[in-house]
């Protein structure tokens, strides 16, 4: 029980966060555009980059404890178990999606290309990496 309302409290922060953050864009938002890009939703007044921050980063934390706790938890029981190829692949790339995540939340995405920006980017290359 307790595996599942950490998932379920991950996904239902993540979604909350996006929510929060379109709601503090709207203002901002060009009528043409029915969605921004989710990076894009850091823009704006200071509350809206702290919420993103905020929100991205705990969001990875949680990510990275639901690995943490699906390898010691799940993995044992499965065939290879912890220590076999497939169940260190999981847990790798699961921590590497969640650094990816985190590091976007912290990096925030410019209009400019800088070091911010390449670190944003660079996150978005890490999450999908562990993702796939």
């Amino acid at each position: 029980a307790l595996p599942m309302r950490a998932v379920l409290g991950s996904f239902s922060w993540i979604v909350g966060t996006v929510a929060g953050c379109y709601v503090m864009h709207e203002s901002l938002q060009d009528p043409e555009v029915r969605f921004p890009q989710i990076s894009e939703l850091a823009v704006g007044p200071a509350a809206a980059k702290m919420l993103y921050r905020v929100g991205f980063a705990s969001a990875a934390m949680l990510l990275a404890a639901v690995v943490q706790m699906h390898s010691e938890l799940a993995l044992p029981q499965l065939p290879g178990g912890q220590n076999g190829d497939d169940g260190e692949s999981f847990t790798f790339y699961g921590f590497i999606a969640a650094l990816g995540v985190g590091l976007q939340g912290v990096a925030l995405l410019e209009p400019d290309l800088s070091l911010q920006t390449l670190a944003h980017l660079g996150g978005a290359l890490a999450f999908f990496y562990g993702a796939c």
